[in-house]
């Protein structure tokens, strides 16, 4: 067979003249052959030999180069969880001599996968990734590289995959039995869509297993995209308490306690209950997660989950500077666990 030049080669071309898949070809290229059939190996090795392909450095996806450099993409950074996180991935990367490329995807998966693409074309050593939901495709894809990757909060906790991970339903449990506990009969959740993320589904699930484990109610105010009006909020929580009160008659309204799980969300609900502060924390009262910047601050100061986000960013590097040397030769799991804090909103 003849051989056209390999610069007119690509990873496409061998993987259809082979009939597998890229993947395929690109875990050949890597030396993952364990699990190929032995037909399949000679079959694209063969292609290649006739073609005189020769792979690209990303392309090959070789841990022989080391470039130095990993990639952290997550949702945000602008809020101080986000921040916290990043700081602890760089402070780990720095102390074992790496730099770090930071990328923001506002959820938005589209600009997930371009940042995953470029980056591997960059040839990062590795990426920490606070995914959507896309966990499967972000795996194959990354791993079809040869390069290391780490989840923070996938929606999925695959045995087969690197992750890292708070105790989001158990702490959201603990917190709002406490909050039973502590006297509130009547629960309001505000919060946005959770969008099957991992971290917020489990929220969830602990708020809904705790009222239902204690035999109450809830109310759900939902929030569609990001803009939230306060004044709308603050008028729902006087229809609350005006159902709390026309229900008890004569007698003592029960407390209502209002749980945010989205800490974006937090800094509104905030405000329009600053509206009905006269009633906080005796009727109406309110626990959020993060923003441990302010909550303390604020006056009255907000109760709040708070999740150790520059611990979590340290392990998440660790083990990803593991894989990418070599050292870590199985999967690694690690949950940490968060804690409350009780401020001047909740009794």
């Amino acid at each position: 067979m003849a051989r056209p030049k390999s610069n007119r080669i690509t990873i496409g071309d061998i993987a259809r003249a082979a009939g597998v898949s890229q993947t395929t070809v690109s875990f050949f290229l890597n030396g993952k052959r364990d699990r190929m059939a032995k037909e399949t190996s000679e079959r694209i090795a063969r292609i290649i030999e006739e073609t005189g392909y020769r792979p690209s450095s990303s392309a090959r996806g070789t841990v022989s180069r080391k470039s130095g450099l990993i990639a952290v993409i997550c949702d945000g950074v602008t809020d101080i969880r986000g921040a916290q996180m990043v700081h602890g991935i760089e402070g780990a990367a720095s102390e074992r001599g790496y730099r770090v490329l930071s990328c923001m995807t506002n959820h938005d998966r589209e600009r997930e996968a371009a940042y995953i693409e470029r980056l591997l074309d960059l040839g990062v050593d590795g990426i920490v990734i606070k995914p959507t939901a896309s966990f499967k495709q972000i795996s194959s894809l990354v791993e079809s590289r040869g390069r290391g990757l780490v989840f923070i909060e996938p929606g999925v906790y695959s045995d087969h995959a690197n992750w890292v991970k708070t105790n989001n339903y158990d702490a959201t449990y603990s917190a709002i039995s406490e909050c039973v506990a502590r006297g509130y009969r009547r629960f309001v959740r505000v919060a946005a869509d959770p969008h099957y993320l991992g971290s917020l589904v489990e929220r969830h699930a602990g708020f809904d297993d705790a009222l239902a484990a204690a035999g109450l109610p809830t109310q759900d105010y939902a929030v569609e995209g990001r803009e939230v009006e306060p004044t709308a909020l603050a008028e729902f929580f006087r229809r609350q308490l005006e159902a709390a009160d026309a229900e008890a008659g004569e007698g003592q309204a029960d407390p209502i306690l209002v749980f945010v799980p989205n800490g974006w969300l937090l800094p509104t609900v905030y405000r329009a209950m600053l509206e009905l502060r006269t009633h906080v924390p005796e009727r109406i009262g309110l626990l959020g997660y993060d923003n441990e910047d302010w909550t303390g601050l604020a006056t009255p100061s907000i109760s709040a989950i708070e999740q150790p986000a520059f611990e979590e960013g340290r392990e998440a590097c660790n083990m990803l500077l593991d894989i990418v040397s070599g050292k870590k030769r199985t999967q690694g799991h690690r949950t940490f666990e968060s804690t409350v804090a009780w401020r001047g909103t909740t009794l």
